[in-house]
């Protein structure tokens, strides 16, 4: 696989703990740009109420190996990959992007869950693609609890 250069960049993600309506707890990784309207359907939409939020830096494998000294003292560390699925939809005559971050040992479920929403016609064309960029998670220790762009952890819908 070779290094694809958009998907290989370092991403700034939320790490966010969410409590189901059944009181089950996990875990998910959300772009920054994207939390507050992911924060938004989650809560309102799937009924998730979300528990702590953290600052993180996903970084590919080989940048953080070149770097591993200075990303190891920002906080804990985990490998964490970056899943993307591609999508061709012949019908509407278009093509999209699923991008997903998730630990390093969940990555299998995340296959199944993701493959699973394929439509069967376009695994009997070919028109997916699912690539996996292996890298790792630095999460910040602190709770997020200052304005970052505009978001905040204590922050209710």
């Amino acid at each position: 696989m070779a290094d694809d250069p958009i998907h290989t960049a370092s991403r700034k993600l939320i790490r966010s703990n969410l409590v189901s309506k059944d009181n089950k707890e996990s875990v998910r990784f959300i772009e920054l740009e994207n939390y507050k309207l992911w924060s938004y359907m989650i809560t309102h939409k799937h009924g998730f109420t979300l528990k702590d939020a953290y600052l993180c830096l996903w970084v590919n494998r080989e940048a953080f190996s070149h770097k591993q000294d200075i990303y190891s003292r920002y906080g804990k560390v985990e490998e964490m990959n970056h899943m993307v699925l591609m999508l061709y939809d012949d019908v509407n005559g278009f093509s999209f992007t699923i991008s997903r971050f998730v630990l390093e040992r969940e990555t299998t479920i995340m296959k199944k869950i993701l493959t699973s929403h394929v439509r069967e016609e376009l695994v009997i064309k070919n028109s997916f693609d699912l690539q996996v960029y292996p890298g790792y998670c630095i999460t910040n220790q602190k709770k997020l609890n200052t304005m970052v762009l505009g978001l905040s952890s204590d922050q209710v819908y």
